[in-house]
């Protein structure tokens, strides 16, 4: 995970590592769509005080297949919706793990000296099946998973 400063904006940037399973691809594959949250929130430190929430967010992707066009579609729902297609599975898989160049907040909006901390993680959104399909996919029970919250601190620096 890291943060950037745009100039105008705080950028986040972070990746998770390896959240497909081989049953979750093999299920990808005949049509059974995969969610991921991913939530964030920034926080000013304050020793002495609760943290304050500066901003909080909730971000979907969903990917599904589409047999008829071998086609992958990466929906990715948050401040914008934005539809990505795509023919390479591999790729696909890439657009939902990572985020990148997401604006969390005008730096306007953050203190000269001011001790931050940006939390993230990621969760596989379980939606149920219709009609019962629970029963008849196997693997259904071990598409779960939440990663742990990663913390990253920073300072803005103070300007001359």
């Amino acid at each position: 995970m890291a943060v950037i400063n745009s100039g105008k904006q705080l950028l986040l940037y972070f990746r998770v590592d390896d959240p497909f399973t081989p049953e979750m691809v093999k299920g990808v594959k005949n049509g059974i769509p995969v969610t991921f949250s991913f939530y964030i929130n920034l926080y000013r430190k304050r020793s002495g005080w609760f943290n304050k929430e500066m901003v909080s967010y909730k971000l979907e992707r969903r990917l599904d297949y589409d047999n008829l066009k071998d086609e992958y579609r990466v929906v990715m729902a948050g401040r914008k919706k934005r539809i990505i297609s795509l023919h390479d599975f591999d790729k696909a898989k890439k657009v939902m793990k990572e985020m990148n160049d997401f604006p969390i907040i005008s730096l306007t909006e953050l203190e000269p000296g001011g001790h931050y901390a940006i939390r993230a993680r990621v969760s596989l959104e379980k939606k149920k099946l219709p009609f019962n399909f629970q029963n008849i996919i196997p693997f259904w029970n071990l598409w779960e998973f939440d990663t742990e919250w990663s913390e990253l601190h920073f300072i803005i620096p103070e300007t001359n």
